[in-house]
This record gives C-alpha cells, structure tokens and sequence, in this order.
C-alpha cells in the first residue's frame, strides 16, 4: 500500500477535502462531488491508494451527495 500523502494522492486527498468541506455546506454543486468521488475511487483502484482517510472522505461525499 502506497502512502497517501505521496505524490497524486497528497494532491487528490486535500482536494477532496476542501470539496467534502464545501459539499457538507451546500457549497459544492453534484458534479463536483461526482468528479472527485470518481477521482478517489480511482486512487484507490488504479494507484493503490487506500487508507482510512481516503475511505472516510469518500463515504462523507457520498453521504453529501445524498445517497
């Protein structure tokens, strides 16, 4: 397992959180959610990139989302 905080996924994890920040605001539109949903899950199965933080990002978008 690679360590997220190197290289992409330091990137792509901050990211997400400033979205899932806006996100949990109301300030974050659905396809922006989408995008860095899809973006994560991408770190995870393309890069190897999975730890507790990406997980728990990604399930507090989803929860944003509405779904």
């Amino acid at each position: 397992m690679k360590n997220e905080r190197s290289g992409a996924g330091e990137v792509n994890i901050s990211a997400a959180k400033e979205v899932l920040a806006r996100a949990e605001g109301g300030g974050a539109d659905r396809e922006e959610i989408n995008d860095m949903i899809g973006t994560l899950q991408e770190l995870q199965n393309e890069a190897g990139i999975d730890t507790p933080e990406i997980r728990a990002t990604l399930a507090g978008l989803v929860a944003a989302r509405g779904e």
